[in-house]
């Protein structure tokens, strides 16, 4: 869980993260994309300058990867999407992290996602 060292979670998200109380356990992507979420909310200015640096890999919509030998990578929405989210996350403050009901909340909207595509 490396996008979670050294951010302030809320107790109650990390104890959802091995699925005691309400919410079930995590598959190793939901605790990725919450690691992610609570990222953008707790240091929204950490995010900004990731995505500044990965903004300049992009040509159009093909994103080149950082990574020797992993090829160009043909996007929906190019830098446009990490303008934007650049654009959003630099007038945010720190948020906290998410309690157990935002967290089950969380997995039921994604499945709902997943379901819709």
């Amino acid at each position: 869980m490396a996008g979670l060292q050294g951010l302030s979670l809320q107790e109650p998200a990390m104890s959802t993260l091995g699925g005691s109380g309400s919410s079930p356990a995590m598959s190793t992507l939901e605790v990725e994309v919450l690691a992610a979420l609570v990222e953008a909310r707790a240091q929204p200015h950490v995010v900004v300058a990731r995505l500044k640096e990965r903004l300049g890999r992009y040509s159009g919509k093909n994103y080149q990867p950082n990574i020797p030998g992993v090829p160009v990578k043909v996007t929906k929405e190019g830098s446009a999407a990490v303008q934007d989210a650049i654009n959003y996350l630099a007038k945010q403050t720190p948020q906290p992290g998410f309690s157990p009901n935002q967290v089950t909340g969380l997995q039921l909207a994604g499945a709902d996602h997943v379901a819709d595509i």
